[in-house]
């Protein structure tokens, strides 16, 4: 859809009647004061709700939406995109199969981007739009995450070896024998001290489902 055929976000939810043309002309009014999109605006306000933006700027944009708020993203899938350049483009993998990548974007439409990460990846790459607001903060949230799972294992593997020591039930028998009967402590095993399963982040709206053509 062409930029002269597309019609305004204010407009589209006039029509959805998601909100009145009093709160539309505030909204504008606003806007020329702050550098947020019009839908992210109006979401953060509470004029409109996540889902009310996201058809809006689904039917404007012709792409199918996402509301992060109900999808729950593997850290490891992070791993094909760094986060200086989720942030610099404003897109995050939500998803990653054999051949393909679902991706959350605030510009659809950038498809310099798209085409950088299907050729560094080497797989094709679907894209839902995002509230702008709301995608930069569980891109921040997710890659935050990650990271303090990345430093808790390097921690984990990282242990004195006193703390070595005292794991092996052999060595910790050894050393118990060597003191006197009155001082000996209970012996208890070891606790893990991280968990194992990878941590995930979870948000709480399902995805708008894909066109029936792609799948």
């Amino acid at each position: 859809m062409s930029g002269e055929e597309r019609k305004s976000i204010g407009r589209i939810l006039l029509e959805q009647k998601a909100l009145s043309p009093a709160q539309l002309d505030a909204a504008l009014a606003q806007q020329k004061k702050s550098a947020l999109p019009l839908a992210s605006q109006l979401t953060e306000q509470g004029v409109i709700t996540e889902l009310d933006a996201l058809k809006a700027l689904s039917t404007q944009r012709g792409v199918p939406g996402i509301d992060l708020n109900q999808v729950c993203i593997k850290l490891s899938d992070l791993n094909v995109l760094p986060r200086e350049i989720a942030t610099r483009h404003k897109l995050l993998p939500v998803l990653e199969r054999e051949d393909r990548i679902f991706c959350a974007m605030a510009n659809p439409e950038d498809k310099k981007a798209l085409e950088e990460l299907e050729f560094v990846t080497g797989k094709r790459i679907f894209a839902y739009i995002a509230l702008d607001r709301a995608l930069l903060r569980v891109i921040r949230d997710a890659y935050d995450l990650k990271d303090r799972a990345r430093r808790s294992t390097s921690d984990r593997h990282a242990l004195p070896k006193f703390f070595s020591a005292l794991a092996s039930p052999r060595r910790l028998r050894l050393r118990l024998r060597q003191r006197p009967p009155s001082r000996q402590p209970p012996l208890r095993r070891p606790r893990p001290l991280l968990p194992r399963r990878q941590p995930r982040l979870r948000a709480s709206l399902r995805p708008c489902p894909p066109p029936s053509g792609r799948r």
